[in-house]
């Protein structure tokens, strides 16, 4: 697997997709779709608007929008300025954002007029993403952005009880892109759901891998699909790659075994599931179903070590005696390794803490 030297950031990357494909649709809603163009074109505007005030490489950027349209528009934006965007979730409560605005020391926030009454006094300015895309002129691509720069901060949740930021690069996504596609070998005829918020590491992995290999974005309505839903919006929108937690796809696979259904008749090739570990059930009820022609990753990983480490693809072939479902192999650009205590390699088959290296 070779990187392209010229694309190792992310606002370089999408614009090299936007050159390559311009018309075809980069974000799809339930009433509304943006062509690469489109997207780019408004994205542009936030970027220059942002150099104006000030933002350039390194300064964080708060984004406080539910997902939708506006939110990738205020990502890219924000990256394209030169700057990291700092996901903030409109439903936190006002004391959390308070403390992530404090932490980031965040200067400006991109908002929009629903969220921007909502918002404590905070020693942030508040900025309506609506106003700084207004202008539909093209401009040119911001290109302020190197591979080590910040691309983004995200919290966890933190061993001391407070969120715990973690700063990401553009080389680190870039190369996880990539390592992402090397298995999900994504087309422009793939459809990806975004099912995560970019407040996690899987939300931005659902992003990135989409927008930057020239598929097309698919955001869900806010509300979470019932089981009953799932495979109808599965055809309504066309999905052919869902990346789902392990809890709410084994609630998934559970009532599709009950009720006999199929997936041989919905446009899905891959499914991902991650975020928590599968159980040994979930796999035996998946080898149940018609769909051979549907792949399954397991996947494992963590925000620090830019999302996914590891997958483990699950044929008709995995044994249904293990007593838990294998993490699989490290993709290209990591390393794994179990080591004691000393920080020595163990010897097959001993406990050990797992410990995830590589570039990054």
């Amino acid at each position: 697997m070779t990187t392209n030297p010229t694309l190792t950031t992310i606002d370089r990357r999408f614009a090299h997709q936007v050159e390559q494909r311009p018309e075809l649709i980069a974000v799809v809603t339930s009433n509304h779709q943006l062509t690469y163009t489109e997207l780019n074109r408004r994205a542009n505007q936030v970027a220059w608007q942002l150099q104006r005030l000030g933002v350039k490489p390194e300064t964080l950027v708060g984004l406080n929008i539910e997902p939708s349209i506006e939110m990738l528009v205020g990502v890219l934006g924000i990256l394209k300025a030169g700057g990291a965007f700092v996901p903030l979730d409109p439903t936190y409560p006002a004391e959390r954002l308070a403390y992530l605005v404090s932490d980031a020391q965040l200067q400006w926030i991109l908002t929009t007029p629903t969220h921007r009454a909502k918002w404590p006094a905070v020693g942030a300015t508040l900025l309506d993403l609506h106003t700084l895309s207004e202008d539909q002129a093209p401009l040119p691509n911001p290109t302020l952005s190197q591979p080590y720069h910040l691309a983004c901060a995200l919290y966890t949740s933190g061993s001391t009880g407070q969120p715990k930021g973690v700063l990401l690069e553009h080389q680190a996504l870039t190369k996880q892109v990539e390592s992402l596609q090397h298995h999900y070998q994504l087309t422009t005829t793939d459809r990806v759901l975004n099912f995560a918020a970019v407040t996690h590491i899987a939300g931005v992995e659902q992003v990135l891998v989409t927008l930057l290999n020239g598929a097309t974005l698919v955001l869900p309505d806010q509300k979470l699909w019932t089981v009953n839903e799932f495979l109808a919006k599965v055809k309504t929108y066309g999905l052919t790659v869902v990346d789902l937690p392990a809890g709410y796809y084994e609630i998934l696979v559970q009532a599709w075994v009950s009720n006999q259904l199929s997936l041989a008749d919905t446009p899905l090739r891959l499914l991902i599931v991650g975020g928590e570990a599968t159980s040994v059930e979930g796999m035996k009820l998946w080898s149940k179903l018609s769909s051979p022609t549907v792949r399954f990753l397991n996947v494992y990983g963590m925000t620090e070590v830019s999302g996914t480490a590891t997958l483990f693809e699950i044929t008709p072939d995995s044994q249904p005696s293990w007593q838990s479902l294998p993490i699989g192999q490290p993709l290209p650009h990591r390393t794994v390794t179990i080591l004691d205590e000393q920080l020595q390699p163990v010897p097959p088959g001993a406990v050990g803490e797992l410990c995830i290296g590589g570039a990054s």
